[in-house]
């Protein structure tokens, strides 16, 4: 579909989770993937970096059986959400939550598409229950804050857990339809 997808450290099982989830992105979005490649790296060790500008380094376990690996699944989803959000929206930016946030819950959205409810269910949980115990510590902040210039004054994951949980919040009062058809606007 116009993008070339570049693997390194793994084999060709995971074409088809990545064009799914490639796929899955463009519809719900609205919006084509914003480069001509995507490069994906597989390596040893448990480190996670997701970059923009069509590069994702991801640890070289989320090759083998991504479908029975939800959190793996979410991680290179979210991955190559970031190339949508990560660059359209300046990490510095007091809504950098969004740039976090955003790409977090669609890869919890696709992981629903591909897994079932259930699957779904368990990341949103899982990102509540992670802002509950954030917030209960004294580590919360708005989400739009001007003095948020990145993670140096928050948790590293409060801006995607608090961004996850705002999220589901809006597309459960809104509706699916609404809510998937305000973000692709």
């Amino acid at each position: 579909e116009g993008v070339k997808l570049h693997v390194l450290g793994a084999g060709p099982q995971i074409f088809d989770p990545t064009v799914a989830a490639l796929r899955y992105l463009n519809e719900r979005t609205g919006k084509r993937y914003p480069g001509a490649t995507y490069t994906q790296v597989f390596i040893h060790g448990g480190v996670l970096h997701s970059m923009a500008g069509g590069l994702a380094f991801l640890p070289e376990s989320y090759a083998q059986d991504l479908d029975k690996q939800p959190d793996a699944l979410r991680d290179l989803t979210a991955a190559l959400a970031n190339q949508w959000y990560g660059i359209g929206i300046p990490s510095g930016s007091k809504d950098a939550w969004l740039s976090l946030g955003i790409p977090a819950f669609l890869a919890d959205a696709f992981i629903g598409e591909r897994l079932g409810k259930t699957s779904y269910d368990t990341q949103i949980e899982r990102a509540r229950g992670l802002y509950n115990r954030l917030r209960a510590e004294g580590k919360d902040q708005a989400l739009s804050d001007i003095e948020w210039t990145g993670q140096e004054r928050t948790s590293d994951s409060l801006p995607i857990v608090k961004g996850v949980s705002f999220l589901y919040l809006v597309s459960e009062t809104l509706g699916e339809n609404a809510f998937w058809n305000g973000l692709r606007l």
